[in-house]
């Protein structure tokens, strides 16, 4: 009996560290996901019972037992007792695996309760859901009640926005709903915090699941957010899906291309610029002696002084710490800059 139950004890444990491995391994893994996951052991070491797990097991057998046969009541989670387990068996202690509560991995998890939101929110947010599928409504009409539920959306907390986004259960909605919605975010100025959470909640996953030419709707819909927020666009949903690598098939690198392709030329560089900015900071220690590394950062002192000019002590500390003969250059460069923008805000 020992044996059987040590064996059990070890299957689940496996199985939890597997499931922890495939956690941090996912779609979208961090770098702490991939520092971590390789020292997860593939097994778990086998777990010896103490004498209060045995008699526990054999409890929970008979109480299983007598369930089966009719006999005993199911009770209610809340009236059930609690064992709690002495300091000595801490360790070693192994949960009641009768009594653990199976987990069905294709069971979503539960949606925020409406309770939550006022019921006026609720309410206008439940008519824009409904009429998501109202094959009758004319487009005015759609369009109406999506620039509501956006400025309802608005008003709302930024920690309240991804709740009220599930309510509205956009991912279930028609595209054409989607492409309503998106246009009424773009016309009423929506933050970048509301875009961030429509992106992350509703149009990555559908970018996910496209296996085929991607619609006419979901490209204008991504298009109306990338005009009014592109900076979000890109960080909540294109590098989501570029860091995806070979999962990536045919019909989203099209998609991809495309939305890159319509990014306007500012706001494109200006972005590249930051990031660039921020890796160079990171990696300068590594690549101070590094002659390409140099031209890079003169490259940008030199020719992108507009973009430069909101990040200049960063600028010249990533500078300072160059130990090629460009860096003298690199200097003359910032401190013109420097000047020209102390004579201007004179």
């Amino acid at each position: 009996m020992a044996s059987l139950w040590a064996d059990e004890a070890n299957e689940v444990a496996a199985h939890s560290l597997q499931r922890l491995r495939q956690a941090l391994l996912r779609d979208r893994p961090t770098p702490a996901a991939l520092l971590l996951a390789p020292f997860i052991p593939p097994c778990a070491a086998p777990a010896v019972p103490s004498k209060d797990d045995k008699s526990r097991k054999r409890k929970a057998d008979d109480c299983s037992d007598a369930r089966e046969a009719g006999s005993l009541p199911l009770r209610p989670a809340e009236d059930r007792p609690t064992h709690p387990t002495s300091p000595s068996s801490a360790s070693s202690a192994v949960p009641d695996i009768a009594t653990r509560p199976k987990v069905d991995e294709g069971i979503a998890s539960p949606r925020a309760p409406q309770g939550s939101l006022a019921s006026e929110v609720v309410a206008i947010l439940s008519g824009a859901k409904a009429s998501f599928h109202d094959a009758e409504l004319d487009d005015e009409t759609r369009a109406a009640l999506c620039e509501r539920a956006v400025l309802t959306l608005l008003s709302l907390e930024p920690s309240r926005v991804a709740e009220g986004c599930q309510l509205l259960q956009l991912d279930e909605a028609p595209v054409e709903a989607l492409l309503s919605l998106c246009r009424a975010m773009a016309s009423s100025d929506c933050s970048a915090q509301l875009a961030a959470s429509v992106t992350s909640c509703v149009l990555l996953p559908r970018v996910i699941r496209v296996d085929e030419p991607a619609s006419r709707s979901l490209f204008q819909s991504l298009l109306a957010l990338q005009s009014l927020h592109p900076r979000v666009l890109v960080q909540s949903l294109m590098l989501p899906m570029l860091q995806r690598g070979a999962a990536l098939n045919e019909p989203q690198t099209e998609l991809l291309s495309q939305l890159i392709k319509q990014l306007h030329a500012p706001q494109l560089i200006t972005l590249v610029v930051e990031l660039l900015l921020q890796h160079a900071d990171a990696n300068v220690d590594l690549l101070s002696k590094s002659l390409k590394f140099s031209h890079v950062m003169f490259t940008l002192v030199n020719q992108y002084n507009a973009e430069l000019v909101k990040h200049i002590p960063l600028v010249r500390r990533t500078v300072d710490k160059l130990e090629t003969f460009m860096k003298r250059s690199a200097l003359s460069v910032i401190d013109r800059l420097e000047k020209r923008e102390a004579t201007i805000r004179e």
